[in-house]
């Protein structure tokens, strides 16, 4: 049986790598910004930040879900996915922007 406190790690950590990737994202929009040259298209920063939030969406979902049911392992699983999957969205932004 899975306690309540065990899902407080995973979630906390997976909200914070998402605010983490938010952060870097939009410093990277704002530091691109700040050339002279022509700016390239930034039609990444908002994919990069949706998907930044939904990750974090998720990793508060999960636990809200957790402490309700008892689904605790299986959320407590999800959830330190989470933090990959955010890892494999940062590559694939990356890929998809060109730089």
């Amino acid at each position: 049986m899975w306690r309540p406190w065990t899902l407080w790690l995973p979630c906390v950590l997976a909200f914070a790598w998402s605010g983490l990737l938010f952060a870097a994202h939009t410093l990277g929009a704002v530091l691109n910004n700040l050339e002279t040259n022509p700016q390239p298209a930034q039609a990444w920063l908002t994919k990069a930040l949706t998907g930044d939030g939904v990750l974090a969406g998720v990793s508060i979902l999960l636990l809200i879900v957790g402490l309700r049911s008892p689904w605790r392992q299986a959320c407590a699983i999800a959830a330190w996915m989470v933090i990959p999957a955010g890892l494999a969205w940062v590559v694939f932004m990356r890929s998809v922007s060109g730089s």
